[in-house]
């Protein structure tokens, strides 16, 4: 990849230790909480510590928990799953990848975003390949998202302006949530 100026990706499953060389030449490392233990000898639990000293060369994936990477200063940032009913949950982390593969060259936050959103799609569906969403599902799939959450948001709003005091509001918020 670097003799021709392309990124490479690496999702090192399933995991085993990896040669320095090899990680050191990778742009994004992609393992799941597990393989990033594995493949860098380090604790499992101290994954937190191991994104901060590789800004922006590591996204951990921890299933329903979504992914994880930090900034170039060191700090961490979450992008939660996508609520869906998962049927089938085999390509999953193929999709995750690729997702990030064809959308390589925007920033990380919104790679992460589209890999989350794509392999929550692929669980909805039977199979690895099948599962794996086109383009337009993907797109579509974000906008009836984010169409929703805007929507909750205005009917939040709304639930506030109409609440007359703390006792209210915390009221109004529980049944919000209850909507």
């Amino acid at each position: 990849a670097a003799r021709f100026g392309k990124p490479f990706l690496l999702n090192p499953a399933p995991a085993v230790p990896l040669p320095a060389a090899l990680l050191s030449g990778t742009t994004l490392l992609t393992p799941n909480e597990h393989e990033l233990a594995l493949v860098l000898h380090n604790a499992p639990d101290a994954w937190q510590d191991v994104l901060a000293s590789h800004p922006q060369r590591i996204l951990m994936t921890r299933g329903s928990d979504g992914a994880w990477f930090a900034d170039p200063c060191g700090k961490l940032h979450h992008q939660p799953t996508f609520p869906v009913s998962a049927i089938d949950t085999t390509g999953a982390g193929d999709t995750f990848n690729g997702a990030l593969a064809a959308d390589w060259g925007k920033g990380l936050a919104q790679l992460t975003r589209l890999a989350c959103a794509a392999s929550a799609l692929s669980v909805t569906r039977k199979g690895a390949q099948s599962g794996m969403p086109t383009r337009a599902e993907l797109n579509a799939f974000l906008a009836i998202y984010f169409f929703c959450q805007y929507i909750a948001f205005i009917f939040y709003c709304q639930a506030l302006r109409n609440c007359k005091d703390d006792y209210s509001i915390a009221y109004c918020d529980f049944n919000f949530y209850m909507i």
